[in-house]
């Protein structure tokens, strides 16, 4: 007897599989959106939120490199090195901030933002060679509306 052979998922198959799609079946009544009184879609309920913590100011190790808290009398150097090698300018294309013509300047722009808890700014350290290469920040915490 001859094995029937399988058929290869359609590609809108693969897409419901990945959630890209919706399916046609209909919502359950917990997956409706709600409505205000006025008669205004505020979205789907969900369910056990609870408000998030801030963000930790401890250290992330990973593979390559090390995310710490931004500190610009141990990183500032490095940094400044780091960004002078962007002779153009493109890394500053979209930011409000930058490029700073002296380590003076980037100095006092580093100690600004250091002394704010929002941005939160951490130097992202090379594991190699010790050598604080960039930075990132979380930009508009507000655990009580749960954006971290």
């Amino acid at each position: 007897m001859a094995k029937k052979k399988k058929s290869k998922p359609t590609a809108r198959r693969r897409a419901l599989r990945r959630g890209r799609i919706a399916s046609k079946q209909k919502p359950t009544p917990a997956a409706r959106a709600e409505v205000y009184p006025l008669d205004q879609p505020v979205g789907v309920r969900v369910e056990g939120w609870r408000q998030p913590p801030r963000p930790p100011r401890d250290p992330m190790v990973g593979r390559t490199c090390r995310v710490e808290p931004l500190d610009p009398t141990v990183h500032g150097a490095s940094l400044y090195a780091a960004n002078a090698l962007d002779g153009d300018g493109r890394n500053w294309t979209y930011l409000s901030y930058g490029p700073f013509a002296t380590i003076d300047d980037y100095m006092s722009w580093l100690k600004g933002v250091t002394s704010a808890a929002d941005p939160m700014f951490h130097a992202i350290v090379d594991l190699e060679t010790n050598e604080a290469v960039g930075v990132a920040s979380y930009l508009r915490i507000d655990p009580v509306a749960g954006s971290i």
